[in-house]
């Protein structure tokens, strides 16, 4: 019988290993580039980065992957264009985004859309939040302090 210790350290070797992973997570720094003090003027300092890069993501991915998408997915367990998109992420990631452009009160908020798909892609392919929330993080911790003035 395979001890819960050997299923975790199977999953994070996996996820290693996950070549979309890597492209997904690399895809933040392209965007911080593109967008490097574009959106926001922030006074960001090291403890709000930290809040934002460790405390917001978890706690946002265990509402809108952990307990959202989970619950849509019992409700819509089917998947469509190509088997790596469902309904419950679509669905997840269209609340994700219209939050966050009513939290920031400007459409930019919107911009979370694509990465929040990528969130949920990956709470869907490993049904575990901690993939979502590693990306998220990273998402978080790069932006703002690109975005810091």
């Amino acid at each position: 019988m395979t001890s819960p210790l050997h299923h975790c350290e199977s999953f994070w070797a996996q996820l290693a290993q996950d070549r979309e992973f890597w492209l997904v997570l690399l895809a933040g720094p392209v965007f911080w580039i593109w967008r490097a003090g574009g959106m926001l003027e922030l006074s960001i300092t090291w403890t709000r980065l930290l809040w934002l890069a460790l405390m917001v993501p978890v706690v946002e991915e265990l509402a809108f992957r952990g307990g959202l998408q989970g619950m849509l997915a019992e409700r819509f367990p089917r998947c469509w264009w190509g088997q790596r998109l469902s309904l419950a992420n679509l669905l997840t990631s269209l609340l994700f985004a219209a939050a966050h452009a009513g939290v920031v009160a400007h459409w930019s908020g919107l911009l979370v859309f694509v990465p929040s798909l990528a969130f949920g892609y990956f709470r869907d392919k490993y049904q575990r939040v901690a993939p979502a929330a590693l990306l998220h993080g990273f998402y978080n911790a790069g932006f703002f302090a690109t975005q810091a003035g």
